[in-house]
């Protein structure tokens, strides 16, 4: 089975394993921008790199609802929209006060 064709299908394990694969870079990139806006321009000097990682949720909004309105898949959607609910209360009881930095 082609990654195209498992990407369309309705299947909830299919929506954990977006839900799991996708934040992650994105808030890795996302932190690398503002790293390096805060070397460039010393601007943004109070983000938290933690607080990013809610940045990477974020692009599971927008695979959520490209599922949800384009294709209708309602078994995917309820996996991405589980896994987004766990990571975002995982942040708030563990995350949310730790600081750490990137090592650039």
């Amino acid at each position: 089975m082609s990654l195209q064709n498992w990407l369309h299908t309705d299947k909830l394990t299919v929506g954990i394993i977006l839900g799991l694969l996708v934040p992650v870079p994105a808030a890795i990139i996302f932190a690398l921008i503002i790293r390096l806006i805060q070397i460039g321009f010393h601007v943004l000097e109070s983000i938290h790199m933690p607080d990013l990682l809610l940045l990477g949720v974020g692009v599971n909004l927008v695979i959520l609802r490209y599922y949800i309105k384009n294709l209708r898949f309602e078994n995917t959607s309820k996996g991405i929209i589980l896994v987004t609910f766990i990571i975002v209360m995982l942040f708030f009881l563990f995350l949310r006060k730790i600081n750490f930095t990137l090592p650039l």
